[in-house]
C-alpha cells in the first residue's frame, strides 16, 4: 500500500520559501537580462509561494526563455516529500504527458524537410504492415495527424500498464484498435492520442529504427538535452532523479504517491525530461530550429509548425502543427498541454515576443497552471481597454439551444460508454441575451469549459465568455440550421449538435 505523506500548511510554506530561494539556475550576467530576470523572479516566487498551498501542489518548476536564453528557471517545493528532496529545474526529471506530442510532431516535420515524406499525402502510403481503415472519401493525410483533425475517436482504455513487460507493441495497438475515423478527416478538431501515436509509428516505419532512438538522435542529442528520453525503462541517473507524483486526498489532507505507469503509446506521452532541457527545446522553436550552435530543424520548417493550419472559424484561434493557439489580452500564444496520472505540464509560447515558458507540477490539476498563465499575461502584457468590442444584441439566440457532443466521441464497441462518461454540453439561451453552457458529464470536457459558463454574442455565430477572453463559434448548414460548435479554449474542441433522444 502506498505510503501516505502529510504536510501541514505552515511547515510546507516555510520549507517552500527556503527551497525556492536555493534551487534556481543562474543566467548570463547582462544588465538588461538581470533586470528582466529579477522581475520574473519576484513574480514567480510570489505566485508559487501563494498558490502551491492553496491548490495542494507538492512540487513545481518553471523555465522561462527569452531572446535565445534561459533567463529564469526555478524549482518549488518537493520532488519527493518523504525524503525531503526539493525540485531542481536542472536535475529533477518529470513525465510530461501530452507535451510529448510536440516532440513527435517535430520529428515528423524533420522527415518532411529531409524529403522522406510528404505530409499532404495519405498516411497509408507509408505504412508497410497494415493500412488504417477509412470509410470517408477524404484520405487521412499526415498533416491531419499533426493538427488533431484526423477524425479518430477518443479511447483511453488500456492507455497505461504497470509493468514494462506488459507493454504491447505500438504496431499491434494501431493495427487492432484503430477504427475508422468518426469524423471526415480534416473537417473538425478531434483531440486524442491516436493521431500522434500513428505519427510516431510512421517515424519508425520511414526511418527503419525504433521511435525512441530516432527522437534521441534527431532532437535530444543535437540540443544537448541529456536528461530527456522517450525510453520508459529509465537509465539509473534519470531514474534516481525522477519526481514522485502525487494525488491529494481532500478527506485526509494527505499527498498519496501514485505509481509509475508505462504508456502504451509512447509518442503520445512517454517523454521524461527536466525543465532546463525543455528550455533548450523552447529556444529552438522560437529561434528557427536552433539553440546556441545546434540545429534540429530548418527555419522554414519551424515557421510552418508555428503558423495556423486549421480553424473552424476565421475569427477563432486555431491549431498549428502541434500547438493550440490562444488569445489572451490580445496576444497570440501557442499552448501545448500535458495532463496525466499525477502530472500537469504546459508549454506556452509567445512567438511575436521571442518568449516562452515551460511549467510542470507533480500532481494533476488545471487550476494553478491556468492561474499562472492569467497572472503572467496580466503582469507582462496587460489588456488594453479598447481591445474588446461591445457585445452585439441579437434576438435569435434560441436557435443555438441544444445538446452538443464532442466530435471525437467513440461510436464503436464498449468504448462508446467510456467516451460518453465525459458527457455532453448543454447550450441554453439566457434571459440576459446571452448563452449559458453547462457540462453534463462527470469529468472534464475538451474545449476548456468549466461546469457552467456564460457567453455573449459579439458577431453572428461568434461568442465570447463574459469573464475571460475565450471564444466559441457555431456552424450552420445551407438551410441556416445550427449543426456544430467549436471552442478555442484550452484543448480546442469541436462539438456536434445531436437530437434530444441521443443525449446522455
Amino acid at each position: 500500500m502506498a505510503k501516505q505523506v502529510m504536510m501541514k500548511s505552515a511547515a510546507y510554506l516555510l520549507v517552500l520559501t527556503f527551497v525556492m530561494i536555493v534551487l534556481s539556475i543562474p543566467v548570463a550576467a547582462k544588465t538588461k537580462t538581470d533586470e528582466y530576470t529579477k522581475t520574473l523572479e519576484k513574480f514567480s516566487d510570489d505566485f508559487f509561494l501563494k498558490k502551491m498551498s492553496k491548490h495542494h501542489v507538492p512540487g513545481a518548476a518553471i523555465a522561462i526563455v527569452k531572446d535565445g536564453e534561459i533567463v529564469f528557471a526555478r524549482g518549488y517545493g518537493y520532488a519527493d516529500i518523504e525524503n525531503k528532496i526539493p525540485v531542481d529545474p536542472k536535475n529533477t526529471i518529470f513525465r510530461v504527458a501530452s507535451v510529448s506530442k510536440i516532440f513527435t510532431i517535430a520529428g515528423v516535420m524533420k522527415l518532411e524537410e529531409q524529403g522522406l515524406i510528404d505530409i499532404n499525402q495519405d498516411v497509408n502510403n507509408y505504412l508497410k504492415n497494415f493500412k488504417v481503415k477509412n470509410n470517408h472519401e477524404e484520405p487521412i493525410r499526415i498533416k491531419y495527424l499533426l493538427t488533431h483533425t484526423d477524425g479518430f475517436e477518443t479511447r483511453d482504455l488500456g492507455t497505461f500498464v504497470q509493468n514494462a513487460a506488459d507493454l504491447p507493441s505500438l504496431e499491434n495497438i494501431l493495427k487492432n484498435d484503430l477504427n475508422c475515423p468518426v469524423q471526415v478527416p480534416g473537417s473538425k478538431i478531434t483531440y486524442g492520442g491516436y493521431g500522434t501515436a500513428l505519427a510516431g509509428y510512421l517515424i519508425s516505419q520511414v526511418k527503419g529504427m525504433p521511435f525512441e532512438e530516432y527522437m534521441n538522435d534527431s532532437i535530444f542529442q543535437p540540443l544537448n538535452m541529456e536528461s530527456s528520453t522517450f525510453n520508459q525503462v529509465l537509465p539509473k541517473n534519470l531514474k534516481e532523479n525522477m519526481a514522485t507524483v502525487y494525488n491529494y486526498e481532500k478527506s485526509t489532507e494527505k499527498f498519496v504517491p501514485a505509481p509509475f505507469l508505462y504508456v502504451s503509446t509512447p509518442p503520445t506521452g512517454a517523454l521524461s525530461t527536466s525543465p532546463y532541457d525543455m528550455g533548450k527545446f523552447l529556444i529552438a522553436l522560437l529561434n528557427g530550429g536552433r539553440c546556441s550552435e545546434n540545429r534540429i530543424l530548418q527555419e522554414k520548417t519551424v515557421e510552418k509548425m508555428l503558423i495556423k493550419q486549421y480553424s473552424p472559424n476565421p475569427s477563432l484561434p486555431g491549431v498549428t502543427y502541434g500547438f493550440m493557439e490562444s488569445l489572451y489580452n490580445g496576444q497570440r500564444g501557442l499552448i501545448r498541454d500535458g495532463s496525466g496520472v499525477g502530472i500537469r505540464s504546459q508549454i506556452y509560447l509567445l512567438p511575436e515576443h521571442d518568449l516562452g515558458y515551460f511549467y510542470v507540477q507533480n500532481t494533476r490539476g488545471d487550476e494553478m497552471v491556468e492561474e499562472f498563465n492569467e497572472a503572467f499575461m496580466n503582469q507582462f502584457f496587460p489588456l488594453k481597454e479598447e481591445k474588446l468590442n461591445d457585445p452585439i444584441d441579437f434576438n435569435d439566440l434560441k436557435r443555438y439551444e441544444g445538446i452538443y457532443r464532442p466530435s471525437q466521441t467513440a461510436k464503436h464497441t464498449l468504448v462508446k460508454m467510456e467516451a460518453l462518461a465525459m458527457g455532453d454540453l448543454k447550450i441554453k439561451a439566457d434571459k440576459n441575451k446571452g448563452l449559458s453552457a453547462t457540462v453534463l458529464g462527470e469529468t472534464e470536457i475538451y474545449g476548456g469549459f468549466p461546469r457552467v459558463s456564460k457567453w455573449e454574442e459579439i458577431e453572428p455565430l461568434l461568442f465570447r465568455r463574459v469573464d475571460k477572453e475565450k471564444y466559441i463559434a457555431f456552424q450552420e448548414n445551407e438551410e441556416g440550421e445550427i449543426i456544430s460548435l467549436a471552442s478555442a479554449s484550452g484543448y480546442h474542441g469541436s462539438f456536434v449538435k445531436i437530437p434530444w433522444y441521443e443525449s446522455s
